[in-house]
């Protein structure tokens, strides 16, 4: 009776220790089921926050070339709007330019050139342009030389009376006398022999009445030449330019 006793307590021992292990082997089980859910949740949200990176990289890298896109067209636009601007400039420049006045030497004379004489020369001028030219400054001079000098001087050069007030209407001419000093023996045979030479030379400045800030010159020079009768001075291969 007691061993019979004994057998049935150690067997209800080994049937609970059996229930109690595989109740734990359960709930392991569970547990690790459960932590393989929580890694694939992670993973799927891995992969999730992976495709979103790739395609936040894709959209700014989409938005990176449009942006360049709109750059290059804004340096296009730039440009085209500069070469506009310039062509706008240089179209009222040349309006201007065609409609400006332009005042030129039409004629020089002098008394006639001798030994031991002095005489006069003139200086003519004509605004041959299309607008009204004030003159700022008529100045004329003459000298002798063995070549037309790189600064001429004007010692002679004779006041343009009431400069400020003298404008030149289109078709309106203007003339500056002035005196020129006696030629001696000397220069008269150095120049018949072409050692030196007879200039009459000026420079004109003036401005369109119109249009303020408009400054233009015009410089002339001419030297006497005995070989020449009917027209006694030639052009001289300088200081002969307009602006």
């Amino acid at each position: 009776m007691i061993l019979t006793v004994g057998i049935v307590a150690v067997s209800l021992m080994q049937w609970h220790e059996m229930h109690t292990g595989a109740s734990d082997t359960h709930d392991l089980a569970v547990a690790a089921k459960a932590q393989a859910d929580a890694a694939r949740t992670q993973a799927e949200d891995t992969k999730t926050i992976a495709e979103s990176a790739r395609s936040q990289a894709a959209n700014t890298q989409s938005l990176a070339l449009a942006t360049s896109d709109e750059v290059a067209k804004l340096g296009a636009s730039v440009r085209e709007a500069h070469r506009l601007a310039l062509a706008a400039e240089e179209a009222n420049k040349n309006a201007i330019d065609a409609e400006r006045p332009w005042v030129g030497v039409v004629s020089v004379s002098a008394d006639p050139i001798a030994s031991g004489k002095s005489g006069v020369a003139r200086v003519n001028v004509v605004n041959s342009g299309r607008r009204p030219a004030r003159l700022l400054r008529f100045r004329v001079a003459s000298g002798v030389f063995g070549g037309f000098p790189e600064h001429p001087p004007f010692p002679n050069s004779t006041a343009w009376p009431d400069l400020s007030q003298t404008v030149l209407l289109p078709g309106m001419g203007a003339t500056n006398e002035f005196p020129f000093a006696e030629i001696s023996p000397g220069q008269f045979e150095a120049m018949a022999g072409g050692v030196l030479r007879f200039y009459i030379y000026g420079v004109i400045d003036y401005e369109d009445v119109r249009v303020k800030g408009t400054p233009h010159s015009t410089s002339v020079c001419l030297f006497w030449t005995a070989t020449k009768s009917s027209a006694p001075f030639a052009t001289c291969p300088e200081h002969n330019e307009a602006n």
